[in-house]
């Protein structure tokens, strides 16, 4: 599967990563949902995803109640990697 952590355009892609399937909730809860910025006088801030992002993303996706907890154990993981690299490309 294609999948571009800052959720761009799957044609450009440049790389291909394979996604376990425990983990694949995650994966659709975080491309479903909106990153947010700090922007100022400096670089813009890859700031994660806010709590009501990701709540409607489950809802629209079907995610069973009982699965949440996990699942934002996970999407944390992904908002970290995505700081992490951001702040390392800046």
């Amino acid at each position: 599967m294609d999948f571009l952590r800052d959720g761009g355009n799957s044609a450009d892609a440049d790389e291909v990563i394979h996604v376990l399937g425990e983990n694949w909730d995650a994966v659709r809860v975080f491309r479903r949902c909106r990153p947010r910025w700090i922007t100022g006088f400096h670089a813009p801030v890859y700031d994660g995803i806010e709590a009501t992002e990701i709540r409607a993303a489950t809802s629209l996706l079907g995610i069973r109640r009982t699965d949440i907890p996990d699942l934002l154990d996970r999407v944390d993981v992904l908002i970290r990697t995505t700081r992490e690299a951001r702040s390392e490309a800046a």
